[in-house]
């Protein structure tokens, strides 16, 4: 038997998306029985507080967060390079 580590990296800034998206993991997980873990940006968490609640409730889904917002390294790439 094979054991699968399954993480999502979540961190839409639109609340509608993050919504859809943590609904249908919900129901793949459950209907596969498989756990997983969710990792969040602070900024993400608080835009979608009662979703990740209920997937909180159901010990297949494990969060996790690691910073409150994120600055996007290739961002500031290209912004050090065209000054």
């Amino acid at each position: 038997m094979a054991t699968l580590l399954i993480g999502y990296d979540v961190e839409s800034r639109d609340p509608e998306i993050t919504g859809v998206f943590l609904k249908k993991a919900k129901e793949i997980h459950q209907a596969f029985k498989t756990p997983c873990t969710m990792f969040l940006v602070g900024k993400t968490l608080k835009k979608n507080v009662k979703n990740c609640q209920d997937l909180a409730k159901d010990e297949l889904f494990n969060f996790e967060q690691h910073t409150y917002s994120h600055i996007l390294l290739k961002t500031i790439v290209v912004e050090q390079t065209t000054k």
